[in-house]
């Protein structure tokens, strides 16, 4: 089925094109929504379900759960006051901070402290290095 395009009027190749615009949209639904059965069906063959990799409705990789985080922060005066140094400082903390102390002060020392690795290094001072 060979379409002489140069034969078309105007007004012809501008609806040629809708239309295959929106059968082309069609067929990629549809092929989604194949692909997204075969990969429900894999994950529940090994006991998994496919929203723990990937966000169906948004079609995006879902991010890997790493539980609660490591505390990096816990107030002497009160325990339960932890901080786990990412986000905004925690309101406790900022108080201390605002009285005039030094947020170091309240850093927990982990037992397993390890060698910061290059891998820890910013990269802007392993690019210097790998330039020097």
């Amino acid at each position: 089925m060979a379409i002489n395009l140069k034969a078309m009027e105007l007004p012809a190749l501008l609806e040629l094109q809708t239309s295959l615009t929106a059968e082309i949209l069609d067929k990629q639904n549809l092929a989604r929504a194949s692909f997204v059965d075969e990969m429900r069906q894999l994950a529940a063959s090994r006991g998994l379900q496919l929203s723990e990799f990937v966000d169906i409705k948004r079609g995006k990789v879902a991010r890997a759960r790493s539980g609660n985080s490591e505390i990096k922060y816990r107030d002497p005066d009160n325990p339960a006051n932890v901080w786990s140094g990412r986000g905004r400082l925690a309101r406790w903390l900022q108080e201390k901070v605002d009285a005039g102390r030094n947020k170091e002060d309240f850093r927990v020392q982990s037992e397993g402290a390890e060698i910061p690795s290059a891998d820890d290094q910013p990269k802007r001072s392993r690019r210097k290095e790998a330039n020097a």
